[in-house]
């Protein structure tokens, strides 16, 4: 059955100055909200698919994470019963 599924995360990690904007630089193509900052630790917040947390996480590993909170999956049935890759690309190319 078509569904729509998104997890949560929010992931601390230590900083340094260099550190700091090569994390940001990940956060920018990864579409993830600051959600707080200061000069030693900067907290990420990440919703997605499983694969793009998974993958996020596994960027991170060269970085000291402090900590990491997850929702687990969550899911509503669509009603439209189409499938979300069709979806995807029927809205690309209309």
């Amino acid at each position: 059955m078509p569904c729509v599924e998104r997890e949560l995360a929010t992931i601390k990690l230590r900083v340094t100055k260099e550190s700091r904007f090569k994390i940001m630089e990940i956060a920018f193509i990864f579409h993830i909200k600051v959600v707080d900052i200061n000069e030693c630790v900067l907290t990420l917040k990440i919703t997605g698919d499983t694969g793009k947390i998974y993958t996020l996480e596994k960027l991170l590993i060269p970085f000291e994470i402090l900590e990491v909170a997850k929702t687990g999956k969550s899911s509503l049935v669509l009603e439209s019963r189409i499938n979300n890759k069709f979806l995807k690309y029927s809205i690309r190319n209309f």
